[in-house]
């Protein structure tokens, strides 16, 4: 399943920092995927999409990873309602 998350920013720099191993696929469990990053230009807000069999799976690599440098709101997105342009 594909979920996305809003990420509430707290510290920017420390964000960025403990985030970027994530984007690596050695740095994260095999079943978890990251797809897309969207980062706001101030640094307060941030979106992205992943692939896991759950939430929580997801939840516990990304609210363990960044700690308090952020808030994360999760949700399962709708692969029938949405769509992506290449």
């Amino acid at each position: 399943m594909k979920i996305g998350i809003v990420h509430d920013i707290h510290d920017p720099e420390a964000f960025l920092e403990r985030g970027e191993p994530m984007l690596s696929p050695e740095n994260i469990p095999e079943n978890v995927q990251v797809r897309q990053f969207c980062p706001a230009e101030d640094g307060s807000v941030a979106t992205c999409v992943w692939e896991a069999e759950s939430v929580a799976e997801v939840s516990e690599v990304v609210d363990t990873t960044l700690d308090d440098a952020s808030t994360q709101t999760y949700f399962t997105i709708s692969e029938e309602g949405g769509f992506s342009v290449p």
